[in-house]
């Protein structure tokens, strides 16, 4: 952020992709009660806020990853992008109270499937209080635990060791 003359801050977020995503059927899910266009502001401020859990949800070849995206092998470049994205995911983690299933696939060892339930698990109980929490996810067996624990973060909960990659 930079100050603009004393007078407040400003940022400057990329737009590629957010009135893409605010078409989607994921984003009239999300944000049921705005329109396209106000779906995309949503979007753009999100990416301030959690750049990685917003732009899991636009596609590549949204993104303009580069002037020659579309002569390259499209499987290929999906690939190589979900490879990127696995790797920030893995580098970063994710905060398991607050992540997207959008978000959630990319953590090693969660399926589509798992990351619905883990969403469920979350709602259910009212959010992870520790990371050993995350046992009680209905389909997470203890190897998928010891596979995605790492990756996912618990901030504010009662071991502070859940906030680091640091676990069991």
């Amino acid at each position: 952020m930079k100050k603009a003359s004393g007078r407040g801050c400003y940022a400057v977020v990329d737009e590629a992709g957010a009135s893409v995503y605010s078409a989607t059927e994921l984003a009239a899910k999300e944000l049921p009660s705005l329109d396209v266009t106000h779906r995309g502001a949503v979007s753009i401020a999100r990416r301030l806020m959690d750049p990685m859990s917003e732009l899991v949800k636009v596609g590549p070849q949204s993104l303009g990853v580069g002037l020659y995206q579309h002569d390259v092998d499209q499987k290929r470049l999906e690939e190589e992008l979900t490879g990127v994205t696995q790797c920030c995911v893995t580098a970063v983690g994710c905060d398991a109270n607050r992540a997207s299933p959008e978000l959630l696939r990319y953590v090693a060892g969660l399926t589509p499937k798992l990351a619905e339930a883990v969403i469920a698990q979350r709602q259910d109980s009212g959010g992870f209080k520790t990371r050993e929490e995350l046992r009680q996810v209905r389909g997470l067996g203890p190897k998928t635990f010891t596979q995605c624990a790492g990756f996912l973060r618990i901030y504010s909960g009662k071991e502070p060791l859940d906030a680091t990659s640091i676990h069991p």
